[in-house]
């Protein structure tokens, strides 16, 4: 007689995973793999799979990334994305790096001094404990030479097409886009989720740090879902000429309109010369556009990128809107049942090493 464990594993068990972002299309390619019964549904309001890794097209029609990207380093991520998605990653150069006022700093100097500072901090404090967290933390890394951040060669749109490659083979995964979620409701160990097209039942409900929930309600009693909503906005730049110094992607620390710029060229070839910079959500509500395209013309010359010889000129605005979910509602969530489970997504490289871990230690 099949004991109840082994009969409910082998159960047609519905999936429902909110999100299409990379982290979430790998999740479901695992969940596929290790229940080939099982039926995976995947979520997004959006009317394109990748979330905040969507592209465009640009101007000449080369597929260009929307949003500035680096990718953290993290070894055992890289390997995966090459070796098993079969995605050539190359050393971004020249290498990214934070940008103050006097001084610029790698980011794999500022990822090993802040992995020396965690170590000192815990040694001094005497929470032995904590030593062996180290292990399993992609945010520590002691090495301090020969560290590189790598990127697929035309950026993060190879991630998305090899992904969904993957899963438009795999007959037990649909992807439902331009789909809002009205509430959810967690009752009796399943997942109920209500939309414009109906309300579908799930045994399992995966959602990640920055799902929008409108209505959470768990065993009758109403959540409220709170959020800390962020606007990722970028202006897609074109120049008239290449920039006058070779960058990949600086973060600005101490500017109060832009924090973050990368030169996307390389990514039609250098036949165009497009630049993407991220403007704080606070500035481009205060200011008209006018004034901020001002402010990045002045800020490039600033920079040495350009010079007054150099015309620039927006061709578009993306922006993102994220909603990051406060402590509270993601305590009552993990706290919920078996019916909800959570995605590490916040950092695309952290997401992907917990879900090779996770995918080893399960097996």
């Amino acid at each position: 007689m099949e004991d109840p464990e082994t009969k409910k594993n082998n159960r047609n068990t519905r999936i429902a995973i909110i999100g299409t972002g990379p982290a979430s299309l790998l999740k479901a390619l695992f969940l596929s793999a290790s229940a080939p019964d099982s039926e995976i549904t995947l979520l997004d309001t959006a009317s394109v799979a990748g979330g905040a890794w969507y592209s465009d097209q640009s101007p000449a029609g080369y597929e260009i990334e929307c949003g500035c990207h680096i990718w953290s380093y993290v070894p055992k991520a890289y390997r995966f994305i090459e070796k098993e998605l079969g995605v050539p990653l190359y050393a971004v150069k020249p290498a990214p790096v934070f940008v103050g006022k006097k001084i610029r700093v790698p980011y794999s100097a500022k990822n090993s001094t802040d992995t020396y500072r965690a170590f000192c901090k815990t040694l001094l404090s005497l929470r032995w404990k904590r030593f062996g967290n180290f292990r399993h933390d992609p945010n520590m890394n002691f090495r301090i030479i020969g560290k590189r951040n790598r990127y697929p060669k035309s950026g993060s749109p190879e991630l998305i097409h090899a992904l969904l490659s993957r899963i438009s083979k795999r007959t037990n995964i649909t992807i439902k886009l331009n789909t809002v979620i009205s509430a959810i409701r967690i009752q009796d160990n399943t997942a109920i989720l209500e939309t414009e097209a109906g309300t579908a039942v799930f045994d399992t409900l995966y959602l990640t740090y920055v799902s929008h929930i409108g209505k959470l309600i768990i065993n009758d009693q109403v959540i409220p879902a709170k959020h800390r909503r962020v606007d990722y906005i970028h202006f897609l730049l074109r120049t008239d000429k290449p920039l006058l110094k070779k960058m990949s992607y600086w973060r600005l620390i101490n500017d109060p309109v832009i924090h973050r710029i990368t030169d996307i060229s390389y990514q039609t070839g250098f036949h165009e010369n497009l630049v993407l910079a991220g403007i704080k959500d606070k500035a481009y509500y205060a200011n008209d556009e006018e004034t901020l395209i001002t402010h990045c013309r002045n800020l490039f010359e600033k920079y040495g990128l350009t010079d007054q010889t150099f015309s620039m000129e927006k061709l578009k605005t993306h922006i993102f809107p994220t909603y990051y979910l406060d402590e509270t509602t993601l305590d009552c969530l993990k706290k919920s049942g078996p019916a909800v489970a959570l995605l590490q997504t916040t950092d695309l490289m952290h997401g992907f090493y917990f879900l090779l871990r996770n995918e080893k230690s399960t097996g």
